[in-house]
């Protein structure tokens, strides 16, 4: 066991032990490089030095297997119109004790991506446009849609995700072109050395645009994964309101037994009027008496 797959299974089990970040490591768990020690960081650097003399742009891939993460490139063209690329940083955590979905790993995966951009745009002081890549169909229909039709874990994360990017620079690419393989599943140290895809990212990467994979805008996967919100039943209701002249004007009474001492008997449509007119004058002086006692005013 080695390298970053050592990593991977050395942190599941101390994590599975119930260790905190204050523990000693159990001696009883050795995590062995062999030959990968001798290897030292000055040699792993050297394979992906670049000179970046304008600017170009950053492409992020993002993926999940034992673990979820990304690995970004810089591609620039040189002096003498070549092409260039370069891995600049990468990042990767464990996934979670608690069971999640590959959709939502992926989803984990891109989020790390996004964050990862606006972190080496500010460390390296850069103002260039950042694509992003993922072989995730369904990531790639969340991060391009809207957060709202999803359930709170998938919601919140495309939030994050649209706020930090652009959502004409994600892009869907096939699971063997994507360099992040390594950084979600592990390898050993000996083999970066000679791996250019995990150095320089995939071949198509220093081609023009036109000869990189086409995304296209497909419809919605058919999958369960996709956790869409369940939509809540509306009702609506309805307030006709009619204009109808007063039967008498209410205004012109000081009070209310002037009102009811009328010169001559209702009729009973004048009645049923007085009736709800009545009723209407309840509710509002014991909608006034509440407001006021309320306020401490009194009635």
């Amino acid at each position: 066991m080695s390298g970053i797959d050592g990593k991977f299974e050395f942190m599941r089990k101390e994590f599975t032990n119930n260790m905190i970040y204050t523990d000693v490591a159990n001696p009883d768990y050795k995590v062995e490089i062999t030959n990968d020690k001798a290897l030292d960081a000055e040699s792993m650097a050297s394979g992906h030095r670049v000179g970046c003399k304008s600017n170009d742009i950053i492409s992020l891939w993002a993926d999940c297997t034992k673990a979820y993460g990304t690995a970004a490139y810089l591609r620039v063209t040189s002096s003498y119109k070549e092409i260039l690329t370069s891995l600049v940083a990468s990042k990767n955590r464990i996934a979670p004790l608690k069971t999640l979905t590959l959709p939502r790993l992926e989803l984990m995966g891109a989020l790390l991506s996004a964050r990862l951009s606006s972190n080496i745009l500010k460390a390296l002081k850069l103002d260039i446009p950042c694509f992003f890549w993922t072989d995730s169909k369904i990531t790639y229909f969340w991060v391009r849609g809207q957060p709202e039709r999803f359930k709170p874990f998938i919601k919140n994360r495309i939030q994050e995700i649209q706020k930090l990017t652009s959502l004409s620079n994600w892009h869907h690419c096939p699971g063997i072109q994507n360099p992040a393989d390594i950084v979600s599943r592990g390898v050993k140290i000996s083999r970066l050395l000679n791996d250019t895809s995990w150095l320089q990212g995939p071949e198509w990467l220093r081609l023009p645009p036109e000869f990189w994979p086409e995304s296209k805008n497909e419809d919605s996967p058919n999958s369960p994964d996709l956790e869409h919100r369940k939509s809540n039943d509306i009702v609506q209701h309805e307030c006709i309101i009619e204009e109808r002249k007063s039967l008498f004007n209410i205004s012109k009474y000081r009070n209310l037994e002037k009102v009811l001492r009328l010169p001559r008997p209702l009729t009973s449509e004048e009645l049923l009027e007085a009736n709800r007119a009545a009723k209407i004058l309840h509710r509002f002086i014991h909608l006034w008496s509440y407001q006021s006692t309320s306020l401490g005013t009194g009635v």
